[in-house]
């Protein structure tokens, strides 16, 4: 009788100790890595570029190009940086657009950091505080029959170099569609998994 409950004894045990560590794993790997959620989401993955003195959170099936530049400012203005697209398979059937993504971008020897360096003509120039983190973010649209175009900028204050989260969104206008074949794309999905990683960014400082 003693052998017999010193046997369940040791079972009940070991059952345990497999279900803690299931718990352990499941917390290593979902509470780390959680996962985004919406129609751009999925599990997080770090990116670091000790060069550029930065790390960013990002969906894990997203496109990461480290050899990125922002042109947006002329030929002779490029501004460095790493980029995170939204794969092909979640711009499938909707009207967003190659080109949708986020970018990190760095310019260095800045006395001060704001949104107009990033910008050529930025709209709804604003500073907000988000965590510890003070930006200085603005807003700019361009359009037309076939293309929109937004973007979003938001310049880390006092970041030396002067770092900017950079939100691309490359639409087109759903009348340029067949309607039954294709549906808007879900602005809040998307601009929630940006934020995410806007606020992931850590820099070097």
């Amino acid at each position: 009788m003693t052998h017999s409950l010193f046997g369940i004894f040791l079972v009940i045990i070991l059952i345990s100790v497999l279900v803690l560590g299931a718990l352990g794993i499941g917390i290593h790997l979902y509470g780390v890595s959680e996962i985004v959620g919406g129609a751009y989401g999925s599990r997080l993955q770090t990116y670091a570029d000790y060069n550029l003195g930065l790390s960013i959170r990002y969906p894990s099936d997203f496109v990461v190009d480290q050899n990125y530049a922002y042109a947006g400012l002329g030929r002779d203005l490029q501004v460095r940086g790493v980029s995170f697209s939204v794969p092909e398979s979640k711009l499938k059937n909707t009207n967003l657009l190659p080109g949708t993504q986020v970018s990190v971008e760095v310019i260095p020897n800045m006395p001060s950091c704001n949104v107009q360096l990033f910008m050529l003509n930025p709209d709804k120039i604003r500073s907000f505080i988000e965590g510890d983190v003070l930006y200085s973010s603005a807003v700019e649209k361009k359009a037309n029959a076939k293309d929109e175009y937004e973007e979003q900028v938001y310049a880390v204050s006092g970041s030396s170099p002067c770092v900017a989260v950079r939100y691309s969104i490359h639409s087109a206008p759903l009348t340029s569609y067949n309607a039954s074949a294709m549906h808007a794309y879900v602005r809040k999905d998307l601009i929630s998994v940006f934020d995410t990683m806007r606020r992931s960014l850590v820099v070097q400082k």
